[in-house]
């Protein structure tokens, strides 16, 4: 989710046992029945402050806060699974694919309307899509459609007749897609906030779209939202009310420390992403560690000149000991692999070790013999103790062998990754979450038509090979392709990954159901329910 995550840090607390109680004398002893000071029927999440802001564009959404609150106040065609992020039912009752997997019929419930009681129909998602998919106002992860007949030209301006794209509303209620290859991995795309239903009215000025115009297809809709907090009902005209848990959510944009601690003890945060000190928790199973589908990477981010040049980028990556810069971060996975490995996708190789000899050679192959004659690298990172202390050190390598000038901007993600195409940038780092469980929710990112393409990657090599791997049915076979392409990236140093990622949540599990660890850390607020205190040891929460 798609998406930038929370700002990433090295995790070096998983496999420790956590005392119950530290330093209790700091903590007020529980109350009887804390949760009375608050609404019973109101669950609050605590967010960590920070300086990215929340997006109220689904379309333009990349940053993880805003992708949380997007499950609650929109909805598409189909929803996450809050355990297994499986497809559910949203507002399509059913999706039909043809024998040959090309046609998607898709019936549109006739009770899924917005919260101010307009209908949400065939004719809503066609012109949600189009205005997604159309090249002036084209969302960023846009290009994730092009299995949809006619997107990609349509989408790059190569056609401009809607009716050569296969996105098509056959009567008030039925959707049709048409397809270039089967792609059963779309229905898990559709899950994305990107693709959700869009009222007329925002859609007429997106761009500008606020928590107070914010007409919701979503099981809640926006009551208030300020710099402290965003408060939020049940929405009335939800086509699923009757299952939506929680009458109320507050999402409280909080510090980490002992304020959040004392309230989350107290039993006044139920679900809390910004961080608690772990050893002065009461109960050490309300903080979980859960593997995520993300990677945390260097990119360089320039089209032309010198530091586009494949050998270059892989000269400057070979003078670096990676190994030894990922063990110093203290990662629980350090990780040379752009996507995460498992079962089924497995086998890339990226650079591991430092060639001083390899490198000087090939910086005099492309025609900078000893380093001299590159230009400055201006870099952009996000702020975290661990991530500045590795940069600092591969730079100071950089600096010391070649003699480069390298200007390090700490700064939030959304500086160097709000416009990715016009980034002054020539290198970054962000951590990436997958938009889905899927190689590909990392690899379109590098096409280069992608409408989100940080690193202004450009190869028709690697290009070729994720077409040909999406023309594929079976995954086995679409993973041949996609690995050769993660391997050209690896390779080229186009990227250059540190650590795959880990998701730490604090639950309050003594009275908090229907949150549940998964790989994407996207935790639909629907579900989201208190109750009396009770214990579980169920990985339901």
């Amino acid at each position: 989710m798609h998406k930038l995550s929370k700002f990433f840090t090295a995790v070096i607390l998983i496999g420790l046992t956590l005392p119950a109680i530290t330093s209790a004398n700091l903590i007020p002893a529980k109350a009887e029945s804390p949760v009375q000071l608050r609404k019973s029927s109101e669950f609050v999440i605590a967010i960590e402050m920070n300086e990215e802001p929340f997006t109220f564009n689904p379309q333009k959404s990349t940053n993880i806060n805003s992708a949380q609150l997007l499950t609650a106040i929109s909805e598409g065609l189909v929803t996450y699974h809050p355990a297994t992020l499986d497809p559910l039912p949203g507002a399509a009752n059913s999706i039909e694919p043809s024998e040959d997997g090309l046609i998607w019929t898709i019936s549109i419930r006739k009770d899924a309307k917005f919260s101010n009681g307009d209908s949400i129909t065939a004719y809503t998602f066609l012109n949600t899509w189009f205005h997604l998919i159309k090249e002036e106002t084209a969302g960023d992860m846009a290009s994730l459609l092009d299995v949809i007949k006619g997107v990609r030209a349509y989408r790059t301006g190569l056609k401009t007749d809607k009716k050569e794209v296969g996105i098509k509303a056959l009567d008030r209620y039925t959707l049709e897609l048409e397809l270039t290859t089967p792609a059963p991995y779309l229905l898990n795309i559709l899950c994305h906030h990107i693709f959700t239903a869009i009222h007329p009215d925002n859609l007429r000025d997106l761009d500008n779209i606020t928590s107070e115009s914010f007409i919701s297809s979503g099981p809640y809709r926006i009551v208030s939202a300020n710099e402290e907090e965003i408060y939020l009902e049940k929405n009335p005209y939800y086509w699923d009310k009757d299952n939506v848990k929680s009458e109320n959510i507050r999402i409280e944009l909080r510090e980490s420390g002992l304020d959040l601690l004392i309230d989350f003890s107290g039993e006044l945060v139920h679900w809390s992403e910004a961080y608690i000190p772990i050893p002065l928790l009461y109960d050490e199973n309300d903080v979980v560690f859960y593997p995520e589908y993300s990677t945390g990477f260097y990119y360089f981010s320039e089209n032309s000149g010198p530091y586009s040049m494949p050998k270059v980028r892989e000269a400057l990556s070979l003078l670096i000991p990676w190994n030894e810069i990922r063990e110093s971060g203290n990662y629980i996975y350090p990780t040379e692999t752009l996507i995460p490995q498992d079962a089924l996708y497995f086998g890339s190789t990226g650079i591991l070790e430092a060639d001083r000899d390899m490198s000087f050679q090939l910086l005099e192959e492309a025609g900078f013999k000893n380093g001299f004659g590159l230009p400055t690298i201006h870099m952009a990172i996000h702020p975290g103790e661990v991530l500045e202390e590795i940069t600092d050190q591969i730079t100071d390598i950089w600096s010391s062998e070649l003699g480069i000038t390298v200007i390090i901007d700490v700064v939030p993600f959304s500086v160097y990754l709000g416009d990715p195409e016009n980034s002054p940038y020539t290198m970054g780092f962000i951590t990436w979450i997958g938009d889905f469980y899927d190689p590909y929710s990392f690899l379109n990112l590098w096409l280069s038509d992608s409408n989100f393409n940080p690193g202004k990657y450009q190869n028709p090599e690697y290009d070729s090979l994720i077409r040909k791997g999406l023309e594929q049915e079976l995954d086995a076979d679409r993973f041949i392709y996609f690995r050769e392409a993660e391997n050209i990236l690896l390779q080229q140093a186009a990227v250059i990954p540190i650590s795959h990622g880990v998701s730490v949540n604090f639950i309050n599990t003594d009275i908090v159901s229907g949150w549940y660890p998964n790989l994407l850390d996207i935790h639909p607020l629907k579900y989201f329910d208190t109750h009396e205190p009770s214990r579980d040891d169920s990985n339901s929460f």
